[in-house]
């Protein structure tokens, strides 16, 4: 057991801890305040202010939002633009269904991303309303279900996918779906679709009138079912490179899309 004196010792140890830490707050402390006194002195915290603490013990992510006094998550809040500038990879489920529902953002930066992993992007903006820029620009490979309904129903008005080469099964299953302000897509350097790669990749985009494909060369079964699906005002659909269609391929692909006059298979060798 430690004598009085060895507690006396560390009592004032901790005291000098905590002083310390205040300090490195930004706070002054004065050598002759009361131990009674450094209580005030944190509520002095930037931040603090004596206002009621918002996460009530709870530990959370401030992505994903503050814990009310009954312990109850509020609607998800965020920073008006997000940068994720130097990631580089997105791996499995590591964003999957973060923003989902957020009206706070209107901008998001991947940039640097070249990597989706299965999931990784799964519904993670999915109804995002104001979300309008999205740079996925040096975006080269989607696994499985990477883009899964990532930005369905948001409110993207252009795509950018001019690195992407390569979708794996279901990777963009969904992903601009019923996005009504997306007017259009560049995917001019994709050329391998997976089964099921752009299932109902831009269903019901009301707006879209343009989509770049001028390097894809194979789709595999399924690949485009349903892609352009209720595209009302699409006209231009770039597919001059394709050589190879897997079983149900272009299944629906263009179904319901009354402003589309011709499309074009040059290349199409295996069906």
């Amino acid at each position: 057991m430690a004598t009085i004196a060895e507690q006396l010792t560390s009592l004032a140890n901790t005291k000098t801890a905590i002083k310390d830490a205040i300090v490195a707050k930004g706070v002054t402390v004065a050598d002759d305040t009361p131990f009674s006194g450094y209580a005030a002195k944190i509520g002095e915290i930037s931040g603090g202010g004596g206002a009621p603490a918002t996460k009530f013990g709870a530990s959370v992510d401030t992505f994903i939002g503050d814990v009310d006094e009954n312990g109850v998550l509020s609607v998800p809040t965020a920073e008006t633009v997000l940068d994720f500038t130097g990631v580089k990879n997105i791996y499995t489920a590591g964003l999957n269904y973060r923003f989902a529902n957020n009206d706070a953002i209107s901008s998001v930066n991947f940039h640097d991303v070249t990597n989706v992993g299965s999931e990784g992007l799964s519904h993670a903006f999915y109804k995002c309303k104001n979300l309008t820029s999205v740079d996925l620009s040096s975006l080269v490979e989607i696994s499985y279900n990477g883009l899964e309904i990532a930005f369905d129903s948001s409110g993207i008005t252009n795509l950018d996918l001019s690195s992407l080469i390569s979708v794996a099964g279901e990777g963009l299953y969904s992903a601009f779906a019923n996005c009504s302000n997306l007017t259009n897509a560049d995917l001019s350097s994709l050329t391998t679709l997976g089964a099921s790669a752009m299932y109902n990749m831009f269903y019901s985009c009301g707006n879209l009138t343009s989509v770049n494909l001028s390097s894809l060369t194979t789709v595999g079964s399924s690949g485009l079912n349903h892609a352009f699906d209720s595209c009302s005002k699409l006209t231009d659909v770039d597919l001059s490179s394709l050589t190879t269609v897997g079983k149900y391929g272009l299944q629906y692909a263009f179904q319901r899309c009354s402003a589309l006059t011709s499309i074009s298979f040059p290349s199409l060798t295996d069906v």
